[in-house]
């Protein structure tokens, strides 16, 4: 039976689709490189054109906690995204890109994605071979837009009026009282 549930776990893909149910901008998260040694980029592929958003090491590497907004829309044009992460790694024999939502080419699942309980994800991408799924990881979040209230403007108009025939009636009003 323990061997049966092993089986059945280990055949469960790693890969999701990311999507919101609601409105809002995309801001991902850089959590950290989990100690690969690799100099991975990661980005977004969708809703975007492929777009590099860091790097794992190398020259100028991504901090930590460093948060990436205006990447994209959780909606667009009253349509769910499908949002796409990725991150390209220079291993032996050439780099390789590896999506959250797909096997990578070799036939091995190279992210994990796993829904929070605020509604963010969480992915792991997976450089190499170890299969810890910490190598970049990265938290996508749906900031929602805010539901604006509609607040009639004072017409600007109007006060200049008011102050022209305001104006006018002062006039008026001293003409008639040195008459008087």
């Amino acid at each position: 039976m323990v061997l049966l549930a092993f089986a059945l776990v280990n055949t469960v893909s790693a890969f999701a689709p990311i999507n919101f149910s609601y409105k809002g901008d995309l801001v991902l998260t850089y959590l950290g490189n989990g100690g690969a040694v690799y100099d991975n980029q990661f980005g977004i592929d969708q809703p975007l054109p492929h777009a590099i958003l860091g790097h794992t090491n190398g020259i100028n590497p991504a901090t930590p906690g460093t948060k990436y907004e205006n990447i994209g829309k959780c909606y667009i044009d009253n349509k769910k995204v499908e949002v796409v992460l990725f991150i390209k790694t220079p291993p032996n024999g050439g780099s390789h890109t590896y999506y959250s939502n797909a096997k990578g080419s070799d036939g091995k699942d190279h992210a994990q994605v796993i829904k929070q309980a605020d509604g963010s994800f969480y992915v792991g991408f997976e450089d190499w071979t170890d299969s810890n799924f910490k190598d970049v990881q990265l938290t996508l979040a749906c900031i929602p837009e805010e539901q604006s209230i509609a607040i009639p403007e004072f017409p600007i108009l109007s006060l200049q009026v008011a102050l022209i025939v305001g104006l006018i009636g002062a006039i008026l009003f001293i003409r008639k009282s040195k008459e008087n």
